[in-house]
């Protein structure tokens, strides 16, 4: 059981790039099921489906929503949840479900601290709205008039840039761009964004979407820094305190002093076994805030009513509203799906949804959604990684709320399709997993391949030998060992069994190298330094 616990462990930098795309197509499917679907923006013959719904409608519908929701928790196998209904501003429902920690076996509870994944990015387009509700930014202010240092490898990109464009994931880099930056070379937040001039574009600027937690980091920190302030104290200014968000915090190191806090989990064999939650601070306006179902519920009303809370201006209404409009389609396959300025913005049969998923390899899935026109909001907040519990307890609601879809279970589709995803990735191509063959270790000439070799982009791997044999270090992360597989390809068992590629040069010395688990370049070739 160690070693899959283990095994699982090191996989967690390609998971990271998996899990908010794979739970993207998972929304998607739940949006499509049940039939017909229509534009939210075309809906105004059907007053009907944009009536509030009443606090009896949904008290109604628990006990049977409750019931549901146990039942996957045990079919799952689930530690922890929390669950939050809102109607009107009015809490419904605001419970938590299981344990927070299966070590310690303490329960959750509406307090409960969560690490919230890429839900954070509601919080980024909240707090750049503030900036822009004050008039410090525009949502078309070009980033090089923002903040200078800031620069593409495109000139024409550099000049034009906006937080728009940042925000709405239409930069024309490639999907997760920025994550081997910081997952595999452990690079700051600043040097991330230095090394961005380096990367070739994937796609012409402004012509589709990719999903990355580097655009809405850079967006998040470039107003910040326009209003002098770190984006971390800028959403603590603007949306946290002004909230009552008192439990919510930015931070790891915060995170940790809490004692009612979540643990993630994986699941293993069936059981659930806790582990830590990574720090996620370089991609905080990501993926690096933590709060609870109190305090999201709270966040859920005050973007319901566009800015206010508890009639309370907050943020300006206009610049609120635009976080909340959709900006760049998702899928072309699914024109209903738009990306916003840090939400997606969805069709439900004729109901405009805004919502987000989230997700940590390491066993953390949040959801929120809510319906403005509905006055209907949702928090879920779980402590495994993506299985489709939080999409399938949404579906459910809706069934029984708006009875216009099938009854149906979803859950094990969604379970089967996380499955084979999961499967898949851990097969990804260039992972070397297994017994090495024959051979493998014997005779290796270590001096041909220590030294170090550099990329303009990545910078450094530097191959370097103690008494134990030979270890890389990428960038400015912690040594890594690594043994040799055959030929000149060594593994690194804790980089997710990844491939390391020597090229000979003169006197079999190595020339450069190539490492598989690298995405942002692929078969980037880093050069030997003299």
């Amino acid at each position: 059981m160690h070693s899959k616990v283990q095994r699982d462990r090191r996989s967690w930098t390609s998971l990271r790039r998996l899990s908010v795309a794979t739970v993207a197509a998972a929304a998607l499917a739940v949006a499509s099921l049940g039939g017909v679907v229509y534009a939210y923006n075309l809906d105004t013959a059907g007053a009907s489906r944009q009536q509030a719904l009443t606090l009896e409608q949904v008290q109604r519908v628990l006990p049977a929503f409750e019931t549901y929701l146990r039942d996957v928790m045990e079919r799952s196998g689930l530690p922890g949840l929390a669950m939050g209904i809102l109607i009107d501003g009015q809490p419904v429902l605001a419970r938590g479900y299981g344990v927070r920690d299966t070590r310690s076996g303490k329960p959750v509870d509406a307090d409960t601290l969560f690490p919230l994944a890429s839900v954070s990015k509601v919080f980024a387009g909240a707090s750049v709205a503030a900036l822009v509700g004050e008039g410090t930014v525009q949502w078309d202010s070009r980033v090089s008039d923002l903040v200078p240092d800031i620069r593409f490898r495109d000139p024409y990109v550099t000049s034009e840039m906006s937080l728009r464009d940042l925000m709405s994931q239409r930069t024309g880099y490639a999907a997760f761009y920025g994550e081997d930056l910081e997952v595999i070379f452990g690079y700051s937040r600043d040097e991330v964004f230095r090394r961005l001039r380096y990367l070739p574009p994937a796609t012409p600027f402004r012509t589709q979407y990719a999903y990355s937690n580097w655009n809405l980091t850079l967006a998040g920190e470039v107003a910040a820094r326009t209003a002098h302030l770190s984006w971390e104290d800028l959403v603590r200014s603007r949306i946290i305190t002004p909230l009552g968000m008192s439990q919510t915090v930015v931070t790891h190191e915060e995170f940790l002093k809490v004692d009612n806090r979540s643990a993630a989990h994986e699941l293993v064999n069936g059981r659930a076994v806790a582990t830590d939650v990574n720090p996620h601070n370089a991609q905080a306006p990501a993926g690096g805030v933590y709060s609870t179902l109190n305090d999201m519920l709270r966040f859920i009303a005050f973007e319901m009513d566009e800015g206010k809370y508890q009639g309370k201006p907050i943020v300006a209404e206009d610049a609120m509203r635009e976080t909340q409009t959709a900006q760049t389609i998702i899928n072309p396959a699914f024109p209903t799906l738009h990306y916003g300025l840090g939400l997606e913005v969805r069709d439900d049969r004729g109901r405009k949804v805004l919502e987000h998923n989230g997700a940590f390899e390491e066993g953390i899935n949040t959801r929120i959604s809510f319906m403005p026109a509905q006055r209907l909001g949702i928090v879920i907040l779980t402590n495994t990684p993506p299985m489709g519990v939080p999409d399938a307890l949404e579906y459910k609601l809706m069934t029984l709320l708006f009875a216009d879809r099938p009854d149906e279970d979803i859950w094990p589709d969604l379970r089967d399709k996380w499955h084979e995803a999961l499967t898949g990735l851990l097969d990804r191509p260039g992972r070397l997993h297994g017994t090495p063959p024959a051979g493998a270790g014997s005779n290796i000439d270590a001096k041909r391949y220590v030294g170090r070799y550099t990329h303009e982009y990545y910078g450094d791997i530097v191959i370097e030998q103690d008494a134990t044999g030979l270890r890389m270090v990428a960038g400015v992360s912690p040594a890594l060992p690594i043994e040799h597989w055959q030929g000149n390809t060594f593994r690194v068992p804790l980089l997710a069994d990844a491939a390391l590629n020597f090229i000979p040069g003169a006197n079999q010395v190595s020339d450069a190298l190539t490492l598989s688990e690298i995405d942002d370049i692929p078969d980037a070739l880093f050069l030997r330094k003299p």
